[in-house]
């Protein structure tokens, strides 16, 4: 019969590297949402620029 010893070093060691798995997606999703809603005000503030540029070009003539 085999010896079936406990081993923490090993336990310890598999807990670390899911834990830096999670918080790599976790760190992964964050960041693309991030992006997107940087993209999102990028083009409401152009939106909003353009706008008051056309106001402006409107007031001249």
């Amino acid at each position: 019969m085999k010896d079936m010893t406990f081993h923490w070093a090993t336990v310890l060691y598999q807990l670390i590297l899911i834990t830096v798995i999670l918080l790599f997606f976790y760190s992964l999703f964050r960041f693309v949402r991030k992006i997107i809603i940087h993209i999102d005000t990028t083009k409401k503030t152009l939106e909003r620029l353009e706008n008051k540029i056309d106001l402006i070009n409107r007031k001249d003539k």
